[in-house]
């Protein structure tokens, strides 16, 4: 004997189904992602238990998301993160069976480029002596233009040539 239930399931059993075709999803999204996302996460709210989402990040990974976003056959968007932080955030959504699909990825801004001192500047702030001044630094203190000295010099030309000519090599320490 057989029995068959007539009456609708009840949210808990709702609830399992959402996330378990969540988690297939996530199953496939891994798959099928050239790159490995770095976390995935299910939700499944008590509420709408029959309306799962996934999330998936990659961890400063704009490639990631864009890889993702391809294969998926969706596009994939650069904006700044909030209006007070600049950060690029990349974002994709995307339907895969059914369930949303939403990819991200928070980037560090660009590091800016780090002038090196001319090899005559101060030694202890790496202002040159015309517009130096007075200057404060913390360890250092108030200080006015201080020589530096001649390895301190060798050393700042020697940088400053290896930053023009990035893909020559140096034998025996001369270029």
């Amino acid at each position: 004997m057989s029995t068959q239930i007539t009456s609708p399931p009840d949210a808990a059993e709702a609830q399992r189904r959402g996330y378990t075709a969540a988690l297939a999803v996530i199953e496939q999204v891994v798959t099928l992602s050239p790159i490995v996302p770095t976390s995935a996460t299910v939700s499944c709210p008590h509420f709408a238990p029959e309306e799962p989402t996934v999330e998936v990040m990659f961890h400063q990974s704009a490639e990631g998301v864009e890889g993702l976003a391809q294969t998926l056959g969706a596009m994939a968007t650069t904006t700044p993160f909030r209006p007070t932080d600049p950060r690029p955030y990349a974002e994709s959504n995307a339907v895969v069976a059914g369930v949303p699909v939403r990819a991200w990825a928070l980037l560090d801004l660009p590091t800016p480029v780090i002038k090196m001192p001319e090899p005559y500047a101060c030694a202890w702030c790496g202002i040159p002596r015309l517009s130096h001044g007075l200057q404060y630094m913390w360890g250092v203190g108030g200080h006015g233009w201080v020589r530096p000295s001649d390895a301190q010099i060798l050393a700042r030309m020697k940088a400053r040539r290896a930053a023009r000519r990035p893909g020559r090599a140096t034998v025996g320490g001369a270029s």
